[in-house]
């Protein structure tokens, strides 16, 4: 595992950037959608 994670490192592709409104959603209707998923396991949520 150790050599793995060392010839493959967190962002050795790039890095990827999405934007809800892209997909035609907002940050308070996807809170809303999966609020009770969101609490159960308390997924700290940004934005």
């Amino acid at each position: 595992m150790q050599a793995y994670l060392a010839h493959n490192p967190k962002g050795k592709h790039g890095s990827h950037s999405y934007d809800l409104a892209e997909y035609g959603l907002s940050v308070d209707g996807v809170r809303e959608r999966f609020r009770d998923y969101i609490e159960r396991y308390e997924i700290p949520v940004k934005g």
